[in-house]
């Protein structure tokens, strides 16, 4: 399953989990209820880079109550802007698995980082999630 988008976001202030770009998965999840279905998340993401100190962005995947938004993230990864290459397209995996849970709502989601003295901007085009066997 594919989510083409194409947005940027800048790396000049704190971005909450709100405002991070995101993919709501819950329903897709839903569909697969039962059938022990489970999925790894990947996503592209291309910076604007200026510098190699801090953190360049983050992504996860996260849980959040059905009538509101409090949540938290499961998996947070945040990449380092030393290990992006500039204004080129990359691949991220989460590296657990994502399996549907009925009590709470599903997101994946990348947010920059507030670090403008080392990366302008982030930009992302594409989250997947990839169906998955474990043995």
């Amino acid at each position: 399953m594919v989510f083409d988008v194409c947005v940027k976001q800048t790396a000049d202030k704190t971005w909450t989990m709100g405002q991070s770009i995101f993919w709501s998965i819950r329903d897709i999840l839903k569909e697969t209820e039962g059938t022990g279905l489970k999925y790894k998340m990947r996503v592209r993401v291309k910076v604007d880079k200026k510098g190699d100190i801090g953190n360049a962005f983050s992504y996860a995947h996260a849980y959040f109550n059905m009538n509101d938004w409090a949540g938290s993230s499961v998996q947070l990864i945040a990449i380092p802007a030393q290990a992006v290459n500039n204004r080129e397209w990359q691949w991220y995996e989460l590296p657990d698995v994502i399996e549907y849970r009925p009590d709470v709502r599903q997101i994946v989601y990348v947010v920059a980082e507030n670090n403008p003295e080392n990366v302008s901007a982030i930009y992302v085009d594409t989250f997947e999630l990839v169906p998955v066997t474990e043995k």
